[in-house]
């Protein structure tokens, strides 16, 4: 929503909410936690972890980086 919001040049509620609610402090931890992550922890377990059974849990934390940057940009 946020997104078409800003294409389309409306009112941003969605940005307008989060200030309000003050919810952008969260957002911003939430992005240094997961940077922190694919730094120092996801090269560990490309190094230690045999083929993985699963990559959708590691696929998600990356997924959840870039669409937090995405969304504070």
């Amino acid at each position: 929503q946020a997104s078409l919001d800003v294409k389309s040049g409306r009112e941003e509620i969605v940005k307008e909410f989060l200030i309000t609610l003050e919810k952008i402090p969260v957002l911003i931890y939430e992005l240094i936690a997961t940077e922190i992550w694919r730094l120092k922890i996801f090269p560990l377990l490309l190094k230690v972890e045999r083929p993985a059974k699963s990559v959708i849990p590691i696929y998600l934390v990356l997924y959840h980086e870039v669409a937090l940057e995405t969304f504070l940009e």
